[in-house]
């Protein structure tokens, strides 16, 4: 299973949080973070695993306003990405609990 962590201007927002199909990551309003992550199975309805992400595993930023757009990942079990979504500076850890 994978599992991600998120920072928002290197301050900590959620930490492994499972990563499942069509299942929002933010679990609580209050959470200082706009938006929505989710992962989409682009083949079936199976939650992600490292081998099928940036193919069948798509990831996903929903803003405020519907809009959606794709964040890249690799095929890797542990990666960090760094990206800004919706003006905030975000750092994602997408990990596999089995390797570490």
């Amino acid at each position: 299973m994978l599992y991600c962590d998120l920072f928002v201007d290197n301050a900590a927002i959620w930490y492994s949080v499972p990563c499942l199909n069509l299942v929002p990551l933010k679990a609580r309003e209050y959470l200082k973070f706009t938006g929505e992550l989710f992962f989409l199975d682009a083949q079936g309805y199976q939650d992600p695993t490292y081998d099928g992400l940036g193919t069948r595993y798509q990831f996903i930023y929903e803003n405020p306003v519907g809009s959606y757009s794709m964040i890249p990942l690799d095929p890797v079990p542990s990666q960090r990405i760094s990206v800004v979504l919706g003006n905030q500076s975000c750092t994602l850890d997408i990990y596999d609990r089995v390797m570490l």
